[in-house]
Parts: structure tokens; sequence; C-alpha cells
């Protein structure tokens, strides 16, 4: 009898890997990732679920493990474990007092303001778009971003 031998192949993966972003204001822009945790409030006082969105300059399908600084993050904020949808007003302050509420900072920790609007969202990820402007020196410069952001905190 006579035996062949079989290949098998496995399909490999590091894990969660970033999706699709875009920015007007940061066109290095190219990858979005999700990062999903509870946060502890004081004012005003509760546990709250954060939804945090990086846009960052790293290839699209980049592993979440090396995806580096962010270029622009969004922190949504919401009352409960469900992910946010719809449209959703960026505070001026972090963390926002309003629930569902978003925070954003573009490089260098400059706050925008505007909104951010969640067209589909799950554990898995948030798809979504964020319109605002930002303060730079005098001026006041308008951008807008796109994000399909796998979890990467699974």
């Amino acid at each position: 009898m006579r035996v062949w031998p079989i290949l098998l192949l496995a399909a490999c993966t590091d894990g969660a890997v970033t999706g699709s972003a875009t920015s007007s204001i940061h066109p290095e822009v190219r990858s979005a990732a999700t990062f999903i945790d509870n946060v502890g409030l004081i004012d005003p006082p509760g546990t709250y679920r954060r939804w945090t969105v990086e846009l960052g300059d790293v290839a699209e399908g980049t592993s979440c493990a090396s995806i580096g600084d962010p270029i622009i993050t969004i922190d949504v904020y919401t009352i409960f474990d469900s992910a946010p949808r719809g449209l959703i007003p960026i505070s001026v302050t972090s963390p926002p007092v309003l629930f569902p509420a978003a925070y954003a900072t573009v490089i260098d920790g400059i706050n925008a303001q505007g909104t951010v609007v969640i067209s589909s969202a799950a554990t898995t990820g948030i798809i979504g778009t964020l319109s605002g402007t930002v303060t730079i020196g005098n001026g006041s410069l308008a951008f807008d971003a796109t994000f399909d952001a796998p979890n990467c905190s699974q």
C-alpha cells in the first residue's frame, strides 16, 4: 500500500486588524481601529462604556498590536453596553456630561468640535463619519473623516 503525503494549509492570523479610514485634514490617515472599555466617571458618577475609534497612518489590514499612535481619536461614551448609533454631538469637555456623546482630538491633542455619525455599529466594530472643525492658532479649519473601525479589544 502506498501512502501519499497530505499537505494541509491553515490560515494564519495575528488577530484583529485595522479597517479603512480617510481624513480631509490629515491625508496620511489610512486606517481605523476601535477599542472598547468601561470607565468610571466622577462627574457624572457611574460606570460608562467608552468606544474609542483611532485613525492612524498604518496601512489598512495592519495588526491591531502594531498600529502606533493615532492621528485622530474619537471617544464615544454610552450608558448602555450596546454599540452607539446615529448622530452624536462632539462635546468640548472630556468626559462629556450628556450621553451618548463624543469627544474628539486630532494629533497633538487639539480638540475637535462637530458631530459623529455612526451608520453601523456592533461589538465587532464601528462604521461612521466625523464632521467638524479644529482651531489652530487664530483660525478655524473644517474637516471630515470616515472610518470602518474593527474592534481591536477582542
